[in-house]
């Protein structure tokens, strides 16, 4: 049962999160940094294993964040630093997949880097479409120099961003069939309209009743802009 749910009301956004760790301790690790009244950032990445290795590739990766922001919060420089420090710490043995998303009330911007992450989906309201997010970099830590791409995105209220890391489309049902990309976008397809709290609730809904089986952390959410 997905059961661990977290909301909270935000500058810019607000943010309701389900998040399921396989085991007492996740690979998964989420943040959300009210950097001023007017930038908010939202940060999430999935390391590689399971228990505590991968709690403790977490908590390097929160480290390096919280003191890489206190000098920068472009995500592009964010990302190369920390995935320079995380080759340097762990020596390739192990990496993660990530995302980390700027919001900007002054001209309603989101500037978003992905690492190596799965497609992220962005629902806009006005036209009542989804533009899919793909990845901007290399993932973290594997000690290839990449600079990361970012990608600019006008934002409007009641825009929603689907985020996700893979656990959800790892969970796999009596016939050893995952729940998978496509199922997941048509699933947010399907209940974008809904308010936050009931959309995260029926994603939540579908992923459990087809799935029996989770192989890994899972964690999911909506960030609605405001």
């Amino acid at each position: 049962m997905l059961s661990s749910r977290k909301k909270k009301k935000f500058n810019l956004v607000n943010v309701e999160i389900v998040y399921q760790p396989m085991r007492e301790v996740s690979g998964d690790i989420y943040d959300i940094i009210e950097i001023s009244d007017t930038r908010t950032a939202f940060f999430l990445a999935d390391a590689t294993g399971h228990g505590v290795s991968a709690a403790l590739i977490t908590s390097i990766i929160h480290y390096n964040v919280e003191n890489i922001m206190k000098e920068t919060v472009n995500p592009a420089h964010i990302f190369n630093r920390l995935s320079d420090n995380l080759f340097e710490t762990l020596q390739g043995t192990f990496f993660a997949t990530g995302i980390f998303i700027l919001f900007e009330k002054e001209e309603g911007y989101a500037y978003f880097c992905s690492a190596g992450h799965n497609p992220i989906y962005y629902y806009r309201k006005a036209q009542n479409k989804i533009v899919v997010l793909e990845s901007t970099g290399f993932v973290l830590g594997i000690g290839i120099p990449d600079e990361y791409n970012v990608l600019k995105i006008k934002t409007s209220p009641g825009d929603k961003i689907l985020v996700y890391t893979d656990g959800v489309l790892d969970a796999t049902n009596e016939t050893t069939e995952q729940f998978g990309d496509d199922r997941l976008l048509n699933t947010f397809q399907k209940y974008a309209t809904l308010p936050t709290e009931e959309l995260t609730e029926k994603i939540r809904n579908e992923i459990h009743s087809f799935a029996n089986v989770f192989p890994d952390d899972v964690t999911f959410g909506i960030l609605e802009i405001t």
